[in-house]
């Protein structure tokens, strides 16, 4: 199994339909001063709520700890974290990266309810 990290992009927001999953803030080194003072901490995890609908390529994000909603920051400086997971990696006929993640088969576990009384 794989620890898949994928960046959070217009692309992929818009592809993937990605709304209400938690991300990772982690922006590039240039980017950190301008980070510096805001409420958004390296290496948080945050619930994306979704791309602001007139400001492309940006995001509406919930700090999990203390409930705050953050609006308008760049989705190139998060990422999702997936883990137990496998996936592939492929390009596509326009020499873009494409991500396939595997089925999983998982065991049936029935609840209490389903188990057979011996008394």
């Amino acid at each position: 199994m794989a620890i898949l990290r994928l960046n959070l992009d217009e692309r992929n927001v818009r592809n993937l339909n990605l709304t209400n999953v938690v991300v990772v803030f982690d922006p590039p080194d240039h980017a950190k001063d301008a980070y510096r003072g805001t409420k958004l901490i390296p290496g948080n995890d945050y619930l994306f709520l979704g791309e602001v609908k007139n400001m492309p390529g940006h995001g509406i994000f919930v700090d999990q700890k203390t409930g705050t909603t953050l609006f308008g920051y760049h989705l190139d400086n998060f990422y999702i974290q997936m883990e137990g997971i496998a996936v592939s990696e492929s390009r596509n006929q326009y020499d873009e990266t494409v991500y396939t993640v595997d089925e999983q088969e998982y065991e049936d576990v029935g609840s209490e309810d389903d188990e057979d009384d011996p008394a």
